[in-house]
């Protein structure tokens, strides 16, 4: 919407991850996941690649811009390849049942509401936690951290078989649509939590994609105001980081560097080590 602005052609809900297990959300996609997109008669339409495809389709067929799918059938195979990998091995448990998360999960999904954590900032975990029975333990995350660790090179090794500064190469297309927003978690969260010196170590090539993205100037100007709008994805990235940075977010994250703190100062009485930090 932000690339295409068509943002006031839209009217944007954020939901909960408890909120998803409510019966007004399960009457639309008894799935209960996120993205979703209602369409004017009603029509719902889910998973992130199909709703980008649908509008990115019908985008085109109304103004016809030059379209964010590659017409090379090799660089278009590299944009589903890297989308795949992203929805399938990142962003999604592949299992819709209470206690099944995400790989990426590992850097924001609560500890068990049994971690000591500062006087007021357990209480909405833990009630959110007692409805959606999503909490993550050490072993867990650990593992999850290190299968994160290498997507992230799969990923890098894919996007600099092009020549360009995106995904794709050249063009911008619905790769970078699709992987810059989880990429937004991964720079904030993984220097912030788990104490990364880089999140791209492993990933030169996604990190001089994220920064590129980044940097974009603004999107254009207003001709009777003369303001300009932000880059579409400076706009995103503001809005998770600050939205990771308070609030909810913020007190799960803090439980989460609780527990590993906990667990630092632990396993020097026992032979249990987890790895949290990379490379």
């Amino acid at each position: 919407m932000y690339v295409r602005g068509q943002e006031e052609n839209f009217k944007i809900i954020r939901v909960t991850h408890a909120q998803q297990r409510e019966d007004n959300f399960l009457s639309r996609f008894p799935l209960g996941k996120i993205p979703l997109l209602e369409l004017p008669d009603g029509e719902i339409v889910v998973e992130s690649q199909v709703i980008l495809s649908f509008l990115e389709e019908s985008h085109r067929c109304t103004v016809g811009e030059t379209s964010l799918i590659p017409d090379s059938p090799r660089v278009r195979m590299r944009m589903n390849l890297m989308i795949k990998i992203h929805d399938q091995y990142l962003s999604s448990p592949s299992c819709t049942q209470v206690g099944f998360t995400h790989t990426q999960g590992c850097m924001y999904v609560p500890p068990p509401a049994c971690v000591s954590v500062e006087a007021g900032s357990e209480a909405e975990s833990v009630k959110s936690m007692a409805k959606t029975g999503r909490v993550m333990g050490l072993e867990e995350r650990a593992l999850k951290l290190k299968d994160l660790d290498l997507q992230l090179s799969v990923l890098d090794e894919i996007a600099s078989r092009g020549e360009g500064p995106y995904l794709c190469g050249e063009q911008l297309s619905l790769a970078d649509l699709t992987l810059f927003p989880t990429f937004c978690y991964i720079n904030f969260l993984l220097p912030r939590v788990f104490d990364w010196p880089d999140p791209f170590y492993r990933s030169p090539f996604l990190g001089r994609w994220f920064r590129f993205l980044s940097s974009l100037g603004p999107q254009s100007e207003t001709e009777s105001e003369g303001k300009s709008s932000p880059s579409p994805f400076l706009r995103v990235r503001e809005e998770l980081e600050t939205e990771l940075g308070k609030g909810q977010k913020k007190r799960d994250c803090d439980m989460i560097r609780a527990a590993l703190s906990r667990q630092k100062h632990e396993s020097g009485q026992t032979e249990q080590t987890l790895k949290w930090v990379y490379p």
